[in-house]
Formats: C-alpha cells, sequence, structure tokens
C-alpha cells in the first residue's frame, strides 16, 4: 500500500507491518545495532527499546499520528505512549554516538526504499509546519 491511500491509523499500521515483514522498515543507517558504523551525514537511530521489538511498537506503542505532506509525498508523526522512554536519538555526521533524543517516529514511504522509520524531534516538526516545509497536517484516527 502506498502513502495516497493511508486513511487511518489501522492502514498505516498495515503499510508498517508490511515493511517490517519485508526487512524495509528499519535500514542499517537507523539501525540502533549498527551504531557503530559511521555515516558521512547526520541521521537518526531509532531506540534500542523501540527497535527490540518493532511488531510490538507497531502494534501497540503507538499514540497518535499525524499525517502531513511534504511536497515528495506523506510524512507521518509518530508519537509513542509514555511506555517508551525516547523514540531515537540524533548521530552527527562521522560520529558514532548520539548527541541529542527525539521524541517521535516518523514513517515515509519512498520510491527506492519504500516504506521506512527513522527519528525526529516534535520540535523540528512543529518548525517545518509553522514554514510551510510540511503541510495539511491531519490527525489518522
Amino acid at each position: 500500500m502506498v502513502a495516497d491511500n493511508i486513511l487511518t491509523i489501522e492502514d498505516l499500521k498495515q503499510c508498517l507491518f508490511n515493511a517490517l515483514s519485508n526487512n524495509s522498515l528499519l535500514s542499517d543507517k537507523h539501525d540502533p545495532n549498527k551504531m557503530g558504523v559511521v555515516w558521512p551525514d547526520k541521521r537518526s537511530v531509532i531506540s534500542h527499546q523501540v527497535a527490540a521489538d518493532l511488531f510490538q511498537f507497531i502494534d501497540v506503542g503507538i499514540e497518535r499520528i499525524f499525517e502531513y505532506q511534504n511536497g515528495g509525498g506523506n510524512y507521518y508523526e509518530i508519537a509513542l505512549k509514555s511506555n517508551y522512554k525516547f523514540a531515537a536519538s540524533g548521530v552527527a555526521e562521522l560520529a558514532v554516538l548520539p548527541h541529542q533524543g527525539f521524541d517521535r517516529i516518523i514513517a515515509v514511504y519512498g520510491k527506492r526504499q519504500h516504506w521506512h522509520i527513522y527519528g525526529e524531534d516534535s520540535k523540528v516538526i512543529a518548525k517545518n509546519y509553522a514554514t510551510g516545509k510540511l503541510q495539511n497536517k491531519t490527525e489518522l484516527l
């Protein structure tokens, strides 16, 4: 299912479950078990707590989802339930240690990578929405 067909939280969950079964949901760049690999650009790394059981996270760990358009497609901001300490960490270019925490998981669909997830800070998302980089905010129900 591509992003154009997402109408509910359950629709998005099904897309994420499908990506999980195809081993495309979590790329090496965002995998906490690959934290020691140096990347030439900054990245986010999903928390060990989320990554340890992605099925469980998708099934019961999602509190709310907001959908945006970002010019290149749809962008899904996922707020985690309170039993998750944090969503992800930011890692600077050419670094292997995180330098900041992120409180959101982002799900996107790309032509090359298909459905995949990464982390982001809700303050950055709010700024991008306020400046028009993200548009048409809608909560999925």
